[in-house]
């Protein structure tokens, strides 16, 4: 029983310990966050002008209300130097809608436009918003970002998403509509400690994902 007792009080310290440096961590990313925010706000001459361009395509895209590419780009540009500083976990995962136009190609543009923008919904909701970023990348492309998850996690975050989109049913004109997307995931720095080179391997990757079938979650071994 003693031993016992030893254990589990070793297993609590232990489990204290990762609490302690997971929190560690998430303060470095939450002060990130909040130092790019702060770089954004500046970049304006005013508050009106702050407002004025929060409802562009230079920060939300205006179809999806998520974060445009230029944005995402421009974010992870400022965070990317950062994070190699400190050494912290940092994963990409591409999605891309299997056979959007064809799957679409009976509705008006305004349905379709509703349909990207439910599709955005979707993925904010299934991350850690604002910690973790969605952006569209595309027509039919998001791109997040997962912070201080390890490749395996990041992997099986993916695979979730994934069921859950293709399980889920759309309903846009009285019309329901169900999808499937093929997504990747590359990790820094396990794939590479090169953000360009981060986002050609994740680009690649969805493209080998489609050849290969589609609906699936694609990551480099």
């Amino acid at each position: 029983m003693a031993d016992e007792l030893q254990d589990v009080k070793k297993e609590n310290e232990h489990l204290k310990e990762r609490i302690k440096w997971f929190e560690e961590q998430l303060g470095q990313m939450e002060e990130l966050v909040k130092q790019y925010n702060e770089l954004v706000r500046h970049e304006f001459d005013s508050l009106e002008n702050v407002v004025n361009k929060m409802g562009t395509s230079e920060i939300i895209d205006p179809v999806t209300r998520v974060y445009s590419r230029e944005h995402v780009l421009a974010y992870l540009n400022f965070i990317y130097p950062k994070i190699v500083e400190s050494n912290l976990k940092c994963s990409l995962i591409f999605f891309d809608v299997d056979n959007f136009r064809e799957k679409t190609k009976t509705l008006g543009k305004n349905d379709v436009d509703t349909l990207i923008r439910e599709i955005g919904k979707f993925l904010k909701e299934t991350v850690r918003v604002p910690l973790d970023i969605v952006a569209r990348f595309g027509f039919d492309e998001f791109l997040i970002l997962i912070t201080e998850t390890q490749k395996k996690d990041t992997i099986s975050i993916a695979q979730r998403i994934k069921n859950s989109f293709s399980a889920k049913s759309f309903k846009v004109a009285d019309v329901s509509i169900q999808l499937t997307a093929t997504l990747s995931v590359v990790t820094f720095p396990d794939d590479s400690k090169e953000l360009s080179k981060l986002l050609e391997i994740g680009e690649d990757l969805v493209e080998a994902g489609k050849k290969k079938g589609k609906n699936m979650v694609i990551f480099a071994e």
